[in-house]
């Protein structure tokens, strides 16, 4: 009998008490095989009661750990080297973004139905938490340009093991990391959008006017997108720009 693929599920953690409870038991109630799939949660340098939190969900398949220091990048290196030598895939998930219990099933039903596509790194659409029309119109353009441009959500990043165990993401860069981190993967297979209803994110980078910061991102992003990364370069505008939205 086949086995079902296995997933390594690696979530970063910065002060995020508020949210960490409700994305690990979604992943608790995921309808996938218990043996097929593990969580390793990367608390780094909160000041709240995120690892406690995170902690009492401690089991066989739910690894919690603790670094002091920040930085979302980091968080994810040290998750890449805890990874489960059995994994096929690397799912880099948010601290405030949650799956629904089908959406493993889901997504290798694609990834066995697109096998001869030769996928090493992916996506997924993204819904808000909670629903209204205008964040439902904000994301749905979100969706729309990140699957244009092929470009990743770093909240919702799938990687085949094979090759994220001999990558990193680089913590020197304070914008675009996870697109050059995919770019890099890339250059070994093909990029894929799931396009999916399964995978919800909190709204709360558009909360208490957050929204109105939206051009303002936007054109930021789009700007360090046409620069040249320079990635050896400790003076490029990547590496220089202070990305301060929220994770």
């Amino acid at each position: 009998m086949k086995k079902e693929l296995f997933f390594s599920i690696v979530v970063p953690a910065h002060n995020e008490e508020k949210y960490i409870e409700a994305t690990l038991r979604h992943l608790q109630n995921l309808d996938y095989p218990k043996d097929s799939f593990e969580v390793i949660v990367v608390e780094n340098g909160s000041n709240d009661e995120t690892y406690a939190k995170a902690k009492a969900f401690a089991s066989d398949h739910f690894k919690i750990f603790s670094v002091k220091e920040s930085g979302v990048s980091h968080a994810r290196n040290v998750g890449i080297s805890k990874v489960s030598p059995n994994a096929d895939w690397v799912f880099f998930l948010d601290a405030d973004t949650f799956p629904e219990p089908p959406f493993l099933k889901s997504l290798v039903k694609y990834l066995k139905e697109n096998e001869d596509r030769t996928y090493v790194v992916g996506t997924a659409e993204i819904q808000p938490f909670p629903k209204s029309p205008g964040m439902n119109f904000i994301y749905g353009g979100t969706n729309f340009f990140f699957r244009l441009r092929s470009t990743p959500y770093g909240g919702a990043l799938f990687v085949r093991r094979d090759l994220v165990t001999k990558a990193a993401f680089d913590e020197d860069l304070q914008m675009g990391e996870d697109e050059s981190f995919a770019k890099d993967l890339s250059k070994s297979g093909k990029f894929f959008f799931f396009n999916t209803k399964l995978v919800h994110t909190s709204t709360r980078r558009y909360q208490n006017g957050g929204w109105k910061k939206i051009p303002a991102w936007i054109g930021l992003w789009l700007f360090a997108m046409i620069q040249p990364p320079h990635a050896n370069d400790p003076a490029s505008f990547h590496r220089r720009l202070k990305y301060k939205a929220v994770r």
